[in-house]
């Protein structure tokens, strides 16, 4: 799920405004919940069967540093958000971009009569 909301957060488009996606139904064999692994120690009996010493259901392991680095990742999100926000609030609108030209022109077309004036004296 974490990895759906950061490959959705890559479109900065709309993706922002929806809500998260759903978890989807568990699959056939998967682990209820997620279970700590430490390094020299025994998985916890509820994934070992002790008769066959085979897992008894499946999951994914991520090492811990990749998990944080996604935490990381998901805490930036929002700072994303408001980047993205507040650009489109900078950006300038149609009566904005003339507006300023207008000026400009009206500048030019001021400073022309005032030379024309004083070059016909």
């Amino acid at each position: 799920m974490l990895i759906n909301v950061l490959a959705s957060g890559m479109s900065l488009g709309s993706a922002w405004a929806t809500t998260p996606p759903e978890r989807p139904p568990a699959v056939e064999g998967e682990c209820p919940e997620a279970y700590a692994l430490t390094k020299d120690r025994a998985p916890s009996s509820s994934l070992i069967d002790p008769a066959t010493g085979k897992a008894v259901c499946g999951g994914v392991l991520i090492p811990t540093s990749l998990v944080a680095y996604y935490v990381e990742l998901e805490s930036w999100s929002s700072v994303v958000v408001l980047e993205v926000e507040t650009l489109k609030a900078e950006r300038p609108t149609f009566w904005s971009k003339w507006g300023e030209r207008i000026q400009y022109v009206g500048i030019g077309v001021g400073v022309g009569v005032a030379v024309g004036v004083a070059a016909s004296r």
